[in-house]
């Protein structure tokens, strides 16, 4: 079920900075025609520490019921507590989500025994599957390998999103797990190099304006179309480091604006854009040919 594009889906506002939920029903009809694989919804580019719970309940219950099974939506939560990162995902779960993915706590650094037991107990609490999601960057701490390779015996803990530079964490977690066990890559500018260490799939942010690339690229390298896979991942660089030259998800609601699906509202801390992040942002989608 959860393989190749998942794309971690932005949250649109409207200009007085509700959930604009007509443009996100818009958002998952136009991923379902791209190709998009599935969906990852109230992550970090989903702006979910900008939602309260209820905001992230609703948000969730619109993309499922959009999607209506075509598409697997995946729920984020982000919390730096066990009871939170439970109520969250319990709510997910009752909203109807096939799966969810809790970041590694984050701010208190945590041991890899204490990630262990978050892990563990949020499994504990839920029927539905569960990913892990190691982002250090964000997080200050990383899943070791054979934390991975623990939590992975657990029976509802059926992947990994891998944030991080080290392309060859891949190979040694998947001599470590079952076969069955997804390892998706969260870094684009890393991804080629992922899916060749055996990663199943992509989480891009950059796939919020261009689906249809990023599901191509993968499809590209599971197909063995080489110079196809290497045309695409180019491609994909190009646009993956302008949408990162500020926050995120900033750059990428500006590109999504652009193409007319929604507003390029951010919620505070977040700002939108610069004007020359704005034209760097119009001239990559004008090279690549999504604008």
């Amino acid at each position: 079920m959860f393989y190749g594009s998942m794309v971690p889906l932005v949250t649109p506002f409207t200009a007085e900075k509700d959930v604009d939920h007509r443009a996100l029903k818009a958002l998952v009809n136009w991923h379902r025609q791209a190709g998009t694989n599935s969906l990852l919804v109230c992550g970090s580019t989903g702006e979910a520490l900008a939602l309260s719970a209820a905001e992230q309940y609703e948000v969730l219950k619109t993309c499922i019921e959009t999607a209506d099974g075509d598409l697997p939506i995946v729920a984020g939560v982000i919390a730096a507590t066990t009871p939170y990162a439970i109520e969250l995902a319990q709510a997910a779960e009752q909203a109807g989500a096939d799966a969810v993915m809790p970041v590694a706590p984050f701010y208190c650094k945590p041991s890899q025994e204490q990630m262990f037991q978050f892990y563990k107990t949020i499994h504990q609490a839920l029927n539905i599957p569960v990913f892990l999601y190691n982002n250090p960057s964000r997080c200050g701490v990383s899943i070791a390998v054979d934390t991975v390779a623990g939590l992975s015996e657990l029976p509802r803990i059926i992947g990994l999103k891998d944030a991080t530079s080290d392309i060859t964490r891949c190979t040694l977690i998947k001599n470590r797990v079952a076969k069955e066990f997804t390892m998706l890559s969260g870094d684009t500018l890393y991804m080629a190099g992922f899916l060749a260490h055996g990663g199943d799939g992509v989480i891009s942010a950059s796939a919020n304006v261009a689906p249809e690339l990023t599901a191509q690229f993968v499809r590209a390298w599971h197909d063995q179309h080489i110079d196809l896979f290497n045309h695409l991942i180019y491609r994909l660089m190009q646009l993956d480091r302008v949408m990162f030259t500020e926050p995120s998800p900033a750059p990428i609601k500006y590109g999504l604006s652009l193409l007319d699906k929604i507003n390029p509202d951010v919620r505070l801390p977040l700002t939108t854009i610069s004007d020359t992040c704005k034209n760097d942002v119009k001239n990559v989608l004008l090279n690549l040919g999504i604008l």
